[in-house]
């Protein structure tokens, strides 16, 4: 089986055992969001078996491991494992998995083999977008779910704000049958507003107003972007602008 190698729930520092080794979730520090829940074996309810005070091959020690069966991929060739855990209110929180292979019926202390820590990953935080019709030319928009709470300007200043969430309205190029390609814009960006900026999640609204005279399909463009300086090198001398990097995208038919 393979096994998660995971702490007791308390906090973890540079000098506690197992730092670099078992499973762990912190905060992104780049962004001012919530602190993620630790990581512990019951973080994971998909798992096939919980093991506590397994002695690892460190010393004395003992942790808990969450186990599960790997299933086999046919058409890749190869095994894997779904491996479920929530993140909570946390924005883009950094996990590293403490993998060993867990043999439950061995010797007392032959149960797992080393520790192979993961590299760190940044799991996405929720999203839910709700898109509702108000009339026949417009909808109201709002997407809602964990961000950050503060961001570095382009004078180093740190400012109380959170992503900038825009939406748009795109039609399809006549003649492309996939539906995946060809949507060009058919209208003016539209910026939601944070109506709501709690202390864990935020939420973003808007009404956006579908072109009268556009052809059809249509469909409704939602796109998340944190801001961060960056540097504008189209003069002659390079200047610090505001630069978007896109953290989310979700689409929804029209008609």
């Amino acid at each position: 089986m393979l096994g998660l190698v995971c702490g007791l729930g308390g906090p973890m520092a540079p000098a506690s055992e197992l730092y670099r080794e078992i499973s762990v979730i912190s905060q992104d520090p780049a962004h001012a969001s919530a602190l993620p829940m630790p990581l512990r074996a019951a973080s994971f309810p998909g798992a096939d078996r919980i093991a506590s005070n397994v002695p690892l091959q460190v010393g004395s020690l003992r942790r808990d491991v969450a186990a599960f069966h790997p299933r086999y991929d046919p058409g890749r060739d190869a095994w894997y494992c779904d491996i479920e855990f929530e993140t909570g209110e946390a924005y883009f929180p950094f996990v590293r998995l403490g993998l060993v292979r867990f043999q439950p019926k061995s010797l007392e202390n032959c149960l797992v083999s080393a520790i192979v820590p993961t590299a760190f990953l940044q799991p996405l935080p929720d999203r839910t977008l709700t898109v509702i019709p108000q009339g026949a030319d417009a909808v109201s928009v709002r997407l809602r779910g964990p961000a950050p709470q503060a961001r570095h300007g382009i004078d180093d200043m740190t400012l109380l704000d959170t992503n900038a969430v825009v939406a748009t309205v795109e039609v399809q190029e006549p003649g492309i049958e996939d539906a995946v390609l060809g949507w060009v814009l058919a209208g003016e960006e539209v910026r939601l507003e944070p109506v709501e900026q709690g202390a864990l999640l935020a939420e973003w609204a808007g009404t956006v107003t579908l072109p009268a005279d556009a052809v059809r399909p249509l469909r409704l463009a939602v796109r998340e972007y944190e801001l961060h300086p960056t540097d504008d090198r189209s003069g002659a001398a390079p200047v610090l602008v505001e630069g978007r990097r896109l953290v989310h995208a979700d689409v929804v038919p029209l008609g």
